[in-house]
């Protein structure tokens, strides 16, 4: 399952103003990523790989993922305490 959704580029700014440059987009592809970095559902290319394998300890974290997948990544933020914009 995989989805290109994206968060129109004006609100997207509005969050960096609230909660600083972020890290990395998790659940993302190249298609759709919203930071330079970031991390795939499925170990895409160029991706920092799997975003449920890879850690985001310390990390400044935007998510737009699939709504199937907000547990499973509240339960990640969670264990790696990062902080977090889920949208």
């Amino acid at each position: 399952f995989t989805t290109d959704s994206k968060l129109a580029d004006e609100w997207f700014g509005l969050a960096k103003e609230k909660f600083g440059e972020f890290d990395v987009d998790l659940c993302a592809s190249r298609a759709n990523r919203q930071v330079e970095r970031f991390c795939s559902i499925h170990d895409e290319e160029e991706s920092l790989g799997d975003c449920f394998e890879v850690s985001w300890k310390g990390l400044n974290c935007w998510c737009n993922p699939p709504c199937h997948l907000i547990p499973r990544v509240l339960a990640k933020a969670k264990r790696d305490k990062c902080m977090l914009t889920l949208v």
